[in-house]
């Protein structure tokens, strides 16, 4: 290479590097990568919580990816939950809280979606509603007549977990613990200041005796520990095994069954078996698909000695869950009764002659029907029995 070709050489590199000097240009750094959209999921993916409790979890996202704006939402969260939100297009933080509402069930299973209107990603949560822990007391009164009405009251608390529920969401059965009849129930719970629960409700007492207990329930909180369940299956109390009844006198007896069988073909129902009531007495049903009364009435009219009925019931289920049988036993007497003869006691013979004579029933206060009574004259006539409506003679 010439001097002069060298002289160019070294002219072209002097102005190369003098432009580069100007453009400010120093050593090549590389360009930083973008990371879009980056999704922080909370620390626990399964949740447990009890019915009527606070729930707080979050997760964030962010994206420096251009236009960016976040969004996100929840499917399948239990009732009561809400997502909420708090931040900026590019940086957000999401709260799942609020106080749980649905009952207690299978898990509920949760699907997360964020997106910032470029791309998305999802994850998913598992949410246990538990039942609420509780426990109850009697306060209502310890004896009560039969035909009185009755408020049965108890005080509810809940257990110290921390993490105090809603007491007043809550429903407080007072159950009959021999028969596990519900004698009523509330879904009134009064709280205090303090946190203590009370609920009470009516009832007519229609038995002399009954042990009541106290659960709470409705499937929201868990039964007290120190009381039965209301659920129960077919339970039938039936009615007194011996009953002593007079001839023409009236019979009023009752017994009673419960379900908690709640399928569309459940229904109460009695039959008689083989062995029929005395003749003049009937069976009467009242009450509704699952809780049903039963009333032997009537007057007995049937011969004197010793009935068996049976009753079948059921509650519609096939088998023997669904099939009980109560039975009874009538002893009918002869109706007490004084007779006075009042007729001639002297006649002559051949002369036709009336016998008479004044029939009264004692005062044992269950008055029978006279007028189905016979007097029997001797060997010599009988004749009915006419009664006075004024005196009953």
């Amino acid at each position: 290479m010439s001097s002069h070709q060298k002289t160019i050489v070294r002219a072209l590199l002097l102005t190369l590097v003098a432009t580069l000097l100007a453009l400010g240009s120093g050593v090549a750094q590389p360009a930083a990568a973008a990371q879009g959209l980056v999704v922080t999921q909370p620390v626990a993916s399964q949740v447990a919580v009890q019915y009527s409790d606070g729930v707080d979890v979050s997760f964030s996202a962010t994206s420096d990816q251009q236009g960016a704006r976040l969004s996100a939402s929840a499917t399948g969260l239990p009732q009561g939950l809400t997502l909420v939100p708090n931040g900026t297009d590019t940086s957000a933080t999401w709260t799942i809280g609020g106080t749980v509402s649905a009952a207690p069930a299978a898990p509920f299973s949760v699907v997360v979606t964020v997106g910032d209107e470029i791309s998305t990603a999802q994850f998913k949560m598992t949410f246990t509603v538990k039942t609420e822990q509780a426990s109850a007391t009697y306060r209502g009164p310890t004896s009560v007549a039969t035909g009185e009405q009755a408020t049965l009251a108890a005080e509810v608390r809940q257990e110290n977990d921390g993490n105090p529920g809603e007491l007043s969401k809550t429903t407080v059965y007072f159950v009959d613990t021999v028969t596990k009849r519900t004698l009523c129930s509330t879904t009134t719970v009064d709280v205090d200041a303090n946190g203590v629960g009370s609920a009470s409700c009516p009832w007519t007492a229609d038995r002399d005796d009954r042990t009541v207990g106290v659960v709470v329930g409705g499937g929201w909180f868990a039964d007290a520990a120190s009381t039965l369940g209301p659920g129960f299956g077919l339970v039938v109390s039936p009615p007194p095994y011996l009953t002593d009844v007079q001839y023409s006198d009236p019979v009023d007896l009752r017994f009673y069954a419960t379900t908690d069988w709640t399928d569309q073909n459940a229904q109460l129902k009695a039959e008689l078996g083989n062995f029929p009531l005395p003749a003049g007495l009937v069976l009467e049903r009242s009450g509704s698909k699952t809780e049903a009364t039963w009333r032997i009435t009537g007057k007995v009219t049937d011969t004197p000695k010793s009935y068996f009925p049976t009753f079948f019931v059921s509650d519609g289920r096939p088998g023997l869950a669904g099939n009980q049988t109560a039975k009874a036993y009538f002893n009918v007497q002869p109706e007490d009764a004084t007779v006075t003869y009042l007729g001639p006691t002297s006649v002559r013979k051949g002369e036709q002659v009336t016998f008479k004579a004044e029939v009264k029933q004692p005062s044992d206060g269950s008055p029978g029907d006279l007028s189905k009574a016979t007097v029997l004259f001797g060997p010599l006539c009988t004749a009915p029995v006419v009664v006075d409506p004024t005196t009953g003679v």
